[in-house]
């Protein structure tokens, strides 16, 4: 699949923007009121200078959506949130949304990110890659992949049907938490991982 092609930018405090150093954006994080939505809304910081052209170019390119699903307590809004930050350091716009399950634990949860060079009026109409870190989530959401999207699964969890409309990605996220870090419960963050690698998003 393409893979984004991501610069890293300095942190950015909720609610103040910041002027961004060479090749970087001035950005404010604006919370919904509610805690369901949140958009990072970034200026062009604009300059005459060739690599900052360059990089306008390139994240202007760019306009993905990722989402996340999972039981409840696996870390699906966790990971969401990460990953919106990496991409929001990253100078991207994004657009998200989460939908919680009613149970305190166990019940569906999915995080959708949409990321874009561009300004974000809306979620996005399909999904380019889907994390799915069990059955139930791959059942749920396969369908809302766009053709030739990306799947990336929990070997550990599932097997999913044989599909040539997507590029499907099985990692044991569950054995690499449990083996590597001793805790099952950390795979999300090997999740990220692996989509940091897949895209090129900055680790720090």
């Amino acid at each position: 699949g393409q893979r984004l092609r991501l610069k890293e930018a300095a942190p950015r405090p909720s609610g103040q923007r910041v002027r961004g150093e060479a090749g970087q954006r001035p950005c404010r994080v604006i919370c919904g009121d509610h805690g369901v939505t949140v958009r990072v809304v970034s200026a062009w910081h604009r300059r005459n200078n060739t690599l900052d052209d360059m990089v306008e170019e390139t994240l202007g390119m760019v306009d993905y959506v990722f989402r996340v699903g999972g039981e409840g307590g696996e870390g699906v809004i966790s990971t969401g949130e990460m990953l919106s930050l990496a991409l929001a350091r990253s100078g991207f716009e994004i657009y998200t949304f989460r939908t919680y399950p009613a149970e305190i634990k166990g019940g569906h949860a999915n995080y959708q990110v949409r990321a874009s060079g561009r300004l974000l009026l809306s979620s996005g109409a399909a999904v380019d890659v889907l994390l799915a870190f069990n059955q139930e989530a791959y059942e749920k959401h396969v369908h809302d992949v766009r053709s030739g999207g990306i799947l990336l699964y929990d070997t550990d969890s599932f097997t999913p049907v044989t599909t040539d409309t997507l590029t499907a990605y099985g990692v044991p996220l569950s054995s690499l938490a449990t083996e590597k870090v001793g805790v099952k419960l950390t795979k999300n963050i090997v999740a990220l991982g692996v989509l940091a690698e897949l895209f090129d998003i900055p680790r720090a």
